[in-house]
């Protein structure tokens, strides 16, 4: 997510998808734990649509249970596939994202990845 304005400190921003189809889907983005409107009207959101995993791609989920607040970090072991090593040659992409319910209540998960080396 960036606000495209690299000198302003703001809040975090969450960001998710609703309503996807084959056709297209919704982008949803706030202000972490506000109920505002955000302060910049500009924003851009990154996206990234596939369908199976690419040549030496993974796919997985986790359940990330017994957490309502605060920090949760699960740590995750590439999967050994008969056609791929364990390990990559170099520090992968990852991209992750939450299953998000929209219940209309305003409530965001944040979330990043770190340590990826």
């Amino acid at each position: 997510m960036n606000l495209n304005d690299s000198k302003t400190v703001h809040d975090a921003i969450t960001s998710w998808t609703e309503n996807v189809n084959t056709q297209n889907f919704t982008v949803c983005a706030m202000q972490s734990g506000r109920k505002r409107k955000n302060f910049n009207p500009f924003a851009t959101v990154n996206w990234l649509a596939y369908q199976g995993a690419p040549p030496h791609g993974m796919t997985g989920q986790i359940m990330m249970q017994g957490w309502w607040s605060g920090t949760n970090c699960a740590d995750l072991n590439f999967p050994k596939f008969l056609h791929l090593p364990r390990s990559y040659n170099a520090t992968p992409t990852v991209l992750i994202s939450a299953n998000h319910s929209a219940t209309a209540h305003g409530n965001s998960v944040p979330q990043w990845n770190h340590d990826m080396d």
